[in-house]
């Protein structure tokens, strides 16, 4: 993840390490209002539901000072392993945390996360 710090410089904030491969999805689930979650999908069959916890204090440090907080920020509250490469996520503002997947195939799967 980056942080934008002016016109063209982008600054590292914390690496995601739960997928093997490429990610080929980020999305910030509906069913979250606060967005302090955060769906990642990848070339490794995986849909991971990260928790974002204390990511608005951690991006207010100087990249210096963020070092051995940054293990803290993101942390993998749900993982799914789904089977197929994953092309797109979306999720839904419904009373039930619901994903919608699309793959290779031409079926749209949907998950429930709790």
């Amino acid at each position: 993840m980056f942080q934008f710090e002016g016109k063209k410089k982008f600054c590292l904030v914390s690496n995601l390490q739960a997928h093997s491969q490429g990610v080929s999805q980020v999305h910030f689930p509906r069913f979250q209002a606060n967005n302090l979650q955060l769906l990642s999908g990848g070339n490794d069959c995986k849909i991971v539901l990260w928790q974002c916890n204390n990511m608005t204090e951690d991006l207010r440090k100087s990249p210096d000072s963020r070092g051995s907080s940054e293990s803290q920020s993101l942390s993998v509250a749900h993982l799914e392993n789904h089977g197929d490469k994953i092309n797109w996520l979306c999720s839904t503002n419904l009373s039930r945390n619901i994903i919608f997947v699309a793959d290779n195939t031409d079926k749209i799967s949907l998950y429930e996360v709790l």
